[in-house]
């Protein structure tokens, strides 16, 4: 026995030379496997077909093809492994258990990495955009997620451009005694630099990007739009055409990259993915780096007679709802999430982020979660990508 077992579904020792005996004694099923020498650690991966996997891993070498790791089949004594239902499940198990057998060293083991966010302090005597995978905490505002840093960083410029914001923070922290920049200079920016604009102008800016950058985004577009109408029926040509620019700038916010962005605080998902076989879900729920254990549901959803319908009046989604519904309200851990705090919450959200912006079959189905959420509603949006889930719509 290892201190790791507790951890794991099923485990073989591998006696003598690993042949296909001991093979068969391995799911063919999706999971996490270790492979271990003793009380050592070896290999965590993870596995579409776990048996496959480990095959691959152990198999004889042959002459005729070049062995690119070293021969874990000398030094394995033990295979682990842990079954999952679905891809997320699967790296977030990889995830866990590499936390307990490598607390020191466990980011090297996964394939992602945290999320980028931008931030901002809104107390700050000059307020500026700033992009960073940490997340700083109250006061600052943090908005996202980002995959890529370069994302995060086409973000701050999009704000910038689209509201007349300061690009050079030092020039802005001399104002009102430096020089426009070439911005200013082309009335690209609101100029407190030299004292060309007040700072209850420029403030006034910066609070209306910081509530676009949260999504609220509608209202600002539809302000503009009457003003430029009204500019061109005043016959103001010139300015109804800084409108339409400003218009055309606040486009780029609908970028693919930027789908998702939202305060942090808004961190909150319902993550539905397949639940091994056609009649099964798994439904994790996520606040901020807390993802607990993932519910198993029936599909389709139960009547409280016990009978199966595609029309939802189920109990079991019902409870689930409710279980997230008091899981939010309970707000983000900051005290864990501030700076990522070990490091885990920054990979879980990294996770939920890759999943957000993969394709259909592997991201089944992530939904925000909204405080007026009802089980209907989430049953509704759980049978229109059945078929990505892999779920069965017969009765």
């Amino acid at each position: 026995m290892s201190d790791w077992d507790f951890m794991f579904d099923g485990r073989l020792e591998v006696v003598g030379t690993f042949d296909d005996a001991q093979l068969a004694k391995i799911p063919g099923k999706r999971g996490v496997v270790l492979l271990a020498a003793g009380d050592s650690p070896v290999q965590l991966i993870t596995a579409a077909n776990i048996r496959r996997r480990v095959q691959t891993r152990l198999d004889e070498p042959r002459d005729d093809r070049l062995k690119k790791s070293a021969d874990l089949r000398r030094i394995t004594t033990s295979v682990s492994w842990k079954l999952s239902a679905g891809a997320f499940e699967t790296d977030l198990c990889l995830l866990e258990i590499a936390r307990v057998l490598w607390p020191d060293k466990y980011a090297q083991q996964v394939n992602w990495k945290p999320p980028w966010f931008v931030h901002i302090n809104p107390g700050a005597k000059y307020p500026r955009f700033w992009r960073s995978r940490k997340l700083p905490g109250p006061p600052d505002r943090s908005f996202g997620p980002f995959i890529k840093g370069t994302d995060a960083e086409g973000f701050v410029i999009a704000l910038r451009d689209a509201f007349d914001l300061c690009r050079d923070h030092g020039n802005l922290a001399r104002a009102p005694n430096a020089q426009r920049c070439a911005y200013g200079q082309m009335n690209r920016c609101l100029p407190l630099c030299d004292g060309g604009a007040t700072i209850d102008q420029y403030l006034s800016a910066v609070a209306e990007a910081t509530d676009f950058a949260a999504g609220r985004r509608d209202a600002l577009a539809n302000r503009l739009r009457d003003e430029m109408k009204r500019a061109a029926g005043d016959l103001e040509f010139e300015r109804a055409s800084a409108i339409k620019a400003r218009l055309a700038r606040l486009a780029e916010f609908e970028k693919p990259a930027f789908k998702y962005v939202r305060p942090v605080e808004e961190f909150k998902f319902l993550v539905i993915q397949p639940g091994g076989g056609k009649r099964r879900l798994r439904i994790f729920t996520v606040n901020g780096g807390e993802i607990p254990a993932a519910a198993s549901l029936r599909y389709p959803f139960q009547t409280n007679s016990g009978e199966a319908s595609e029309k939802y009046s189920g109990t079991e989604l019902e409870y689930l709802v409710d279980q997230m519904k008091t899981i939010a309200s309970a707000g983000l851990p900051f005290d864990r999430l501030t700076n990522f705090g070990d490091g885990a919450s920054a990979l879980r959200m990294g996770l939920v982020a890759r999943y957000l912006f993969s394709g259909p079959k592997r991201r089944g189905l992530i939904v925000r979660w909204f405080e007026s959420m009802e089980a209907p509603w989430l049953a509704a949006r759980i049978q229109a990508v059945a078929a990505n889930l892999n779920l069965s719509t017969r009765k």
